[in-house]
């Protein structure tokens, strides 16, 4: 079993894979918030042990992301790491999934101020990382051989910055409302931009016949797709456009799903930190799936959401546990 990183001159400080862990906690508490659930139920019964538990996760979450912060300081520059730079893109989302946790459930314990300041800061240094590892020329230089999904992980975070700018958006006054607005479409479009080319790859590299051995990384796919999703819905509420384009983006995340599902199913990988993927990028179909439930009515999307939501809160506790498991071994 592999959890942490190849040997390096800072071999004591966390690899930024780590910061999965921190991204795939915060969207349990986020999707969760979202889900396309009755009136009655958000209020009490079910919703209310779903709401509890949201927060418990969010708590966790917050708590992850300063541990791994901190365990990750002065690890060296690992954009020169070939196996590892791609993963630079999990430390840039890893505030901004803290952060969308926090608008929509950590203000239940900080009170809406508080929980709008920490997610601003959050958006603002998630966004300010994700830009530099997407435009970054030394993590393009480690794509070599045939093409793999953890490409797209330094692409991907301005993504998120849409989506949790489209949150922070609708809770800030003018004209930083304007602001985050026109950033968010800026991020948008940056991911649209620089993640199409490997994306494309990856999927002409499986439908070929050709599978990674790291099968688990296959769900890194589904990120861009679910988060674009998301945030078209959210930046553009009502619009037909958005919904078209969430429609489709959805429907090809769930394919992919299944075809990834199927292929793991079959390999049956060991446990490592690519295990992580399971979570975070279902997340984003989760979120997906419950903004089109939201904008169309959809009984068919809602009952998507709630039973991609339980697949992910299972992956979530499998992954979380093993990865435990696997810090007992290490330091007993």
């Amino acid at each position: 079993m592999s959890i942490t990183a190849p040997p390096r001159p800072a071999a004591t400080r966390l690899a930024p894979n780590w910061f999965a862990a921190v991204m795939g906690t915060g969207i349990v508490a986020s999707a969760a918030a979202t889900l396309p659930l009755a009136g009655p139920m958000v209020t009490g019964g079910p919703g209310a042990l779903l709401a509890g538990l949201a927060t418990v996760v969010w708590a966790l979450a917050v708590v992850l992301l300063v541990v791994v912060t901190a365990a990750s300081v002065g690890g060296g520059d690992w954009r020169d790491h070939a196996g590892l730079s791609h993963f630079l893109g999990a430390r840039a989302m890893a505030p901004m999934s803290v952060a969308s946790a926090t608008l929509l459930v950590g203000h239940r314990v900080l009170g809406e101020p508080a929980a709008y300041g920490l997610a601003l800061a959050l958006w603002v240094v998630g966004t300010g990382l994700g830009l530099a590892t997407a435009t970054s020329a030394r993590i393009r230089a480690h794509r070599r051989g045939p093409a793999e999904a953890a490409w797209l992980m330094p692409v991907v975070p301005p993504m998120v910055s849409a989506a949790v700018g489209a949150l922070l958006a609708v809770r800030s006054p003018e004209p930083l409302a304007t602001a985050l607005l026109v950033a968010s479409w800026a991020c948008f479009a940056t991911t649209l931009a620089l993640g199409a080319r490997p994306a494309a790859a990856v999927v002409r590299r499986v439908l070929g016949g050709d599978v990674p051995a790291a099968v688990p990384t296959l769900f890194i796919v589904l990120g861009p797709l679910g988060q674009s999703a998301t945030a078209a819905l959210l930046l553009a509420p009502g619009r037909t456009l958005a919904v078209v384009y969430a429609a489709v983006v959805v429907v090809a995340a769930l394919a992919w799903l299944g075809l990834s599902a199927v292929l793991v199913a079959r390999r049956r990988p060991a446990f490592a930190m690519t295990w992580w993927a399971f979570t975070f990028p279902v997340g984003t179909v989760v979120t997906g799936l419950s903004g089109l439930a939201h904008a169309t009515g959809s009984s068919v999307a809602a009952v998507l959401a709630v039973t991609t939501y339980a697949g992910l809160v299972a992956a979530w506790v499998v992954v979380g546990a093993r990865t435990l498991r696997g810090l007992r071994a290490l330091v007993g």
